[in-house]
């Protein structure tokens, strides 16, 4: 059943701006992604990398328990 939802609210997104800001070089794929879809926020508990960069060209990098609180 939740298998079922999230590919239901699932899409195929393709990457077309490429980011190579992070210092970690296997973050710069979620950036590219955040960038190409024009994200609003990426949800990361990567604190020292991605959550460091917040924001992120206008792009909201927050972490599970700030998320958490957002959505409340």
């Amino acid at each position: 059943m939740f298998l079922e939802a999230y590919i239901d609210k699932s899409i195929k997104a393709e990457v077309t701006q490429i980011s190579s800001d992070c210092e970690d070089p296997k973050d710069n794929m979620f950036l590219s992604l955040a960038l190409s879809t024009n994200a609003d926020m990426i949800v990361s508990g990567d604190i020292k990398h991605l959550i460091a960069m917040h924001p992120y060209k206008g792009i909201s990098i927050l972490s599970p328990k700030e998320f958490g609180e957002f959505t409340l």
